[in-house]
């Protein structure tokens, strides 16, 4: 059988990364409760209702935004709850609260649209902790003196960790993105946004190249929707996998006024290295804006060995035969 589960180095320390962030924000949350709270209201307010608020959810909301495997987040949010649970002597109920939060924040962050889809799987995740809390309450405490207090406390709590969660995410997601270059669907939205500088300056000086790469978006949104795929990544791709004609963009035919055309000038063998030269330039743009690597592969790949068929026929036809013969790989 195939292995889907594809891991790579920097998932691992990425990885490694949010677990140390996540036990760190766990382990002070912990100091903080029980220096301000436990020892001030403990006879008010539980001490398991404290702990549930700890919002230990980010961490699978940061790897599931940074890692696009989802088989990879939901082993993830296991090893994580598993931590977590160790740091307070395995207490079943806060390890079943902290598995459903993680996978309920892991499903909240999946193919985010918008900034405010992070806030609303907070709140889903606060949701899911609530409903799991009372019932871990009901089956520990039903008939016990304080079982309602645990409830009135408890199920808030939950609430509001999955709320602090998204926060935090929100708040640590850009320095992560910058750290390891990753490019999440936040990090998309914002290069989708058409006043980025590489399509500002595309317009200017490649109008139909410009054109030209707002309907390859529309179009490949459109299919990517259909069968799945991930449809704003392929908007994004397709807005700059042409980046690299605005370098010479007179010499391709959508930004060509009519009878002004610069082959007619130049060798098959120019035209052709000047036509290709438009992936590499595009590549080091990319490099440069730091538009990450799935982007960077639309750029490389959008053209695939294609033979530049119109330029190797007319080196064919220009063909001395004292020379060697013409190769079709060079113009692929």
């Amino acid at each position: 059988t195939l292995n889907r589960v594809r891991v790579e180095a920097k998932d691992y320390a990425i990885m490694g990364v949010v677990s140390l962030i996540v036990v760190i924000i766990h382990k002070m949350f912990l100091f903080l409760i029980n220096a301000a709270f436990v020892s001030k209201y403990g006879s008010l307010i539980p001490e398991s209702a404290l702990l549930f608020a700890s919002p230990v959810a980010c961490g699978t909301m940061m790897v599931g935004l940074l890692i696009t495997s989802g088989e990879v987040v939901w082993i993830f949010s296991l090893f994580l709850s598993v931590v977590l649970s160790l740091m307070v002597d395995m207490r079943f109920a806060f390890f079943l609260v902290t598995i459903a939060g993680s996978l309920a924040a892991a499903r909240g962050v999946y193919g985010c649209k918008k900034r405010n889809d992070i806030y609303r799987a907070g709140l889903r995740t606060g949701a899911v902790n609530a409903a799991v809390i009372a019932l871990a309450i009901a089956v520990e405490h039903f008939g016990d003196s304080g079982f309602i207090a645990q409830l009135v406390w408890s199920v808030p709590a939950g609430m509001a960790s999955g709320f602090g969660a998204s926060l935090i995410a929100m708040m640590l997601i850009p320095a992560l993105e910058t750290i390891f270059n990753s490019t999440t669907d936040v990090k998309l939205l914002e290069l989708s946004n058409l006043n980025h500088p590489l399509l500002k300056d595309m317009i200017v000086r490649a109008p139909g190249t410009y054109h030209h790469s707002l309907v390859v978006g529309s179009m490949v949104e459109a299919a990517a929707e259909e069968i799945g795929a991930n449809s704003l990544l392929g908007k994004v791709m397709s807005y700059y996998h042409d980046i690299g004609k605005t370098e010479h963009s007179a010499y391709f035919i959508e930004n060509q006024k009519p009878g002004q055309n610069p082959h007619d000038h130049l060798s098959p063998h120019m035209s052709k290295t000047i036509l290709i030269a438009h992936v590499k330039d595009g590549v080091e743009l990319g490099l440069e804006h730091k538009l990450g690597k799935p982007i960077i592969d639309g750029i490389v790949q959008h053209h695939g060995t294609t033979l530049i068929s119109f330029f190797y026929n007319r080196a064919v036809e220009k063909h001395d035969e004292e020379l060697e013969s013409v190769s079709e790989e060079d113009f692929r």
